[in-house]
């Protein structure tokens, strides 16, 4: 985690803030879009964000994990 900076906008105090849900083109411009996984966009609303300046990558892919337990010691997850 960065530490909270402030900037300076036509006399004003700014903070910047970012997503990890997005790269810009700027920064990548080679990489394919890949879709949002059902889980973490149900509703599409971050797939509607995408455009030509931002994408969602392969980097930014939100991975969860599950740990299951089982009865049947052979089974592994």
């Amino acid at each position: 985690m960065e530490p909270l900076a402030f900037s300076q906008f036509r006399g004003s105090d700014t903070v910047e803030f970012s997503t990890h849900y997005f790269t810009s083109r700027h920064d990548d411009p080679i990489s394919n879009s890949i879709p949002f996984n059902q889980h973490t966009d149900p509703h599409g609303v971050l797939s509607r964000m995408s455009n030509s300046r931002y994408f969602h990558g392969e980097d930014n892919q939100v991975l969860y994990y599950a740990l299951e337990h089982s009865s049947d010691e052979r089974k592994t997850m």
